[in-house]
């Protein structure tokens, strides 16, 4: 497939119907996605809110998945892109709430992205040379709030959602799961389900103790229980590149196992999952070679072109 995981998930963001969303209801306040972001990064109820305020945020951040509260903030300040040189960022750091990781350590762009108030941002764009441009690498968010942020960077709440807004694909990703993270240490709600790389690890450690049978079994019983996440931060996190299982042979395994996953599912299958093919053939769950062509037969494409053959009932078929 040609599209990226992230891509696709994130196309879906905006259709998929969200248990405990605000998309039904009235849209938030500003106060109240400042609220609900800024109560997420410190614990702590911000001054600015009505008496009623605290409470219902801190209901909806108990209730609420990654995608659902990105959806309740998204008009948390105005957004304003513009084309500036290397030397004009630099220039403009003092002036910003830094937020998001763009031009950070590790990234090829020469970028910032920041929250500044509605005054400072006319003296900004009155004060220094730089072109409005949708793609451009200059983000200012604009809000009279911003005033309330003490420090040079805003709290971690905020950082999360403008990386999950991002249209890099990979700081997308990372903005996705620090916000699953937060909400998670939040509600105190811990993650009852394997990721690709709990999956890998745990398949390495039944091997370690002889038992190939159950390392298949674990591997099952994985991707049975990842065909009922639909929150894009579950999928998202269960996708990330996993560790070696110490066994090639589990490996290519799991990296096939995953792509049918993501095929059955309408997602990319992540660069992880591309695999080299083994040779010779591998029958991981053959009991009786008279069993050959049947097991053949029912061996998903995945893993056929991989030189596996295996029941695709074994791996609780989808």
């Amino acid at each position: 497939m040609t599209i990226t995981v992230m891509a696709s998930i994130i196309d879906q963001l905006m259709e998929i119907p969200l248990a405990g969303s605000t998309r039904r209801g009235r849209p938030w306040a500003e106060s109240a996605m400042w609220g609900a972001l800024w109560t997420l990064s410190t614990g702590e109820t911000p001054d600015w809110l009505a008496d009623h305020q605290p409470s219902r945020i801190r209901r909806h951040l108990l209730s609420l998945r990654p995608s659902g509260l990105l959806w309740a903030v998204r008009y948390r300040a105005g957004i304003h892109r513009f084309r500036a040189s290397a030397k004009v960022l630099k220039a403009l750091r003092p002036y910003l709430r830094t937020s998001g990781v763009v031009g950070g350590p590790g990234t090829d762009r020469q970028c910032m992205e920041g929250y500044v108030t509605p005054d400072r941002f006319e003296w900004i764009r009155e004060g220094f040379p730089m072109v409005p441009d949708d793609s451009g690498c200059l983000v200012l968010r604009v809000s009279e709030l911003t005033t309330r942020v003490e420090h040079d960077a805003m709290p971690l709440a905020f950082v999360a959602a403008d990386m999950a807004g991002s249209d890099d694909t990979s700081e997308a990703e990372r903005g996705l799961l620090l916000m699953d993270d937060l909400l998670r240490e939040f509600s105190g709600d811990p993650r009852d389900w394997l990721t690709a790389s709990d999956i890998a690890e745990t398949i390495s450690a039944e091997l370690k103790r002889g038992d190939e049978l159950f390392a298949l079994r674990i591997l099952a019983k994985a991707l049975f229980d990842a065909r009922s996440l639909t929150e894009p931060a579950d999928i998202v996190r269960f996708l990330q590149t996993p560790p070696s299982t110490g066994d090639r042979r589990w490996d290519v395994l799991l990296a096939s196992a995953v792509a049918r996953e993501c095929r059955l599912r309408g997602v990319g299958a992540p660069r992880w999952t591309d695999v080299e093919g083994l040779e010779p053939w591998w029958f991981p769950a053959l009991v009786d070679e008279t069993l050959i062509p049947l097991t053949i037969q029912r061996t998903p494409l995945e893993l056929a072109s991989k030189g596996i053959w295996l029941d695709e009932r074994a791996l609780g078929a989808a």
